[in-house]
């Protein structure tokens, strides 16, 4: 598939993104408690968290490991908000992330990049951390509201508005 895959979650907490390049299936799940409904059509993986036992931004005790195969390019897409997830991702090509429905305790490990790739967290980010590569250019730009932002060893407590940074 030369587009890459797509990895889409839904309402999704409690999840841990790992990539491994020798894996040979799209991808391998691992769950802790209740599972989400995981479906592969065409080249997407599908998760959804169908009923919310907790709800979506509060700290709980179940986990889902899920490893895609690293291989390939992967287009990660979240809708309905992110919550305890963390993505190491620094052995796949990621051709963007990006979450629709707000951020809270998010770790994002980003890969070397293969030309631009967009990084967007619309609708609220809270406890985010992104680590990239040394020596790749950045930008961060904050429309409407984040707090306590973390990207590499730049932190930001509130932050509101329009703010930009930029890396040389």
């Amino acid at each position: 598939m030369d587009k890459g895959w797509r990895l889409e979650l839904v309402r999704a907490t409690g999840v841990t993104i790992l990539a491994d390049p020798a894996l040979r299936e799209p991808y391998q799940a691992r769950f802790e408690g209740s599972a989400p409904k995981v479906e592969l059509r065409g080249g997407t993986v599908a998760v959804e968290y169908r009923r919310l036992r907790f709800p979506p931004f509060e700290r709980h005790t179940e986990g889902f490991t899920l490893v895609l195969n690293g291989s390939v390019p992967w287009r990660i897409e979240a809708r309905g908000g992110l919550a305890h997830v963390t993505a190491t991702l620094d052995t796949v090509q990621l051709l963007g992330f990006e979450v629709r429905g707000g951020a809270r305790a998010v770790v994002l490990n980003l890969p070397r990049p293969w030309g631009t790739v967009p990084v967007r967290l619309s609708s609220g980010a809270s406890d985010v951390t992104v680590h990239r590569p040394g020596r790749v250019g950045a930008r961060v730009e904050v429309n409407g509201g984040a707090q306590n932002l973390t990207f590499d060893d730049q932190r930001f407590g509130a932050v509101g508005g329009q703010t930009v940074w930029q890396s040389a």
